[in-house]
């Protein structure tokens, strides 16, 4: 069961899996694969580090988040079906504990910030600094910011800011963190949060004619940073959320099968990185892969007089 799988900056295509063996490499110039087992669990979500290329990456039931490094000394926990002529690539893996009721998801990674959304029981945002050697190596992280803040002054109402928050994309003005971004799991919504304000905005998804909730999941955010994806697995969508015109657009996946509830569920998604409009995602019920093309122009457009509406 893959929930994630990126691509390093060496080329190399790393993925977890479930069982005993919970993260596997695999290197396209010799098409042969490695297995780490020195990890607590498989990972959630991964994302790269494109400066250090250093991989992070969450385990949603170990309560870790954690990176993978490249390093040079004992291959502990690492077996390789590679034959013995080959020199491999040799990797450590380092995790943070953050509890076993913290359940953390989403991973997202802006500057020199490591962003994480514990999604259950304590429903926050939590924002780290990797703390580094003279090697440039992560020994340890440094919590910076929290939301909403664990601290007793909070207000209670603050303590219930997000609900299930799954995955999350942070906007910056200029170096500085400005809002972010999160799909809301179990509310259907996906919120916008103001750091400097703290106000919250949240914009439903559309309702499905056969679920009651349509469970938006990953985020996913094209190179050019003027919105991002993000999949709704039960409504049977991808969806793109325009930040700068505000506005957003649900493509109704194809596959509609009866005997799986009429859903495709729509699971993992990537952005196209050579073309802004496009956005790759996998059909966990079908075993297939699909694209969108969000270029072509829409025939319709929808307006209202009102800028805005009290839903009671």
């Amino acid at each position: 069961m893959v929930w994630s799988i990126v691509e390093g900056t060496d080329g190399s295509i790393w993925f977890p899996e479930g069982g005993s063996d919970p993260l596997w490499r695999f290197d396209p110039n010799t098409e042969k694969f490695q297995v780490i087992h020195s990890i607590s669990a498989a990972p959630m979500q991964m994302k790269v580090d494109k400066s250090s290329g250093n991989i992070w990456f969450t385990t949603f039931g170990s309560g870790t988040f954690g990176v993978i490094q490249k390093t040079i000394g004992t291959k502990a926990g690492i077996k390789s079906n590679l034959s013995d002529s080959i020199t491999t690539p040799e990797y450590k893996v380092t995790e943070f504990n953050l509890g076993n009721d913290s359940y953390p998801s989403g991973i997202f990674l802006q500057g020199d910030s490591v962003w994480i959304t514990e999604t259950l029981n304590h429903n926050k945002l939590v924002e780290f600094k990797p703390i580094v050697d003279a090697n440039g190596k992560v020994i340890n992280i440094s919590k910076v910011l929290e939301i909403p803040s664990s601290s007793p002054s909070f207000s209670s109402q603050q303590k219930q800011l997000f609900t299930t928050p799954t995955d999350l994309v942070v906007f910056a003005n200029s170096t500085r963190p400005s809002s972010i971004w999160l799909a809301e799991h179990g509310t259907n919504f996906i919120t916008e949060y103001h750091i400097d304000s703290h106000k919250v905005i949240r914009f439903p998804t559309s309702s499905s004619p056969r679920h009651f909730v349509t469970l938006p999941y990953w985020i996913a955010e094209p190179a050019d940073h003027k919105g991002f994806w993000f999949n709704e697995h039960e409504g049977n969508r991808i969806a793109f959320f325009n930040t700068t015109a505000m506005t957003l657009s649900e493509y109704e996946v194809p596959t509609r099968d009866p005997f799986n509830g009429y859903i495709a569920n729509v699971l993992t998604l990537s952005a196209d990185p050579n073309d802004n409009n496009k956005v790759w995602f996998t059909e966990f019920n079908h075993d297939k892969i699909g694209v969108i093309d969000r270029s072509p122009p829409i025939s319709f457009d929808i307006n209202s007089s009102e800028d805005k509406i009290t839903m009671l």
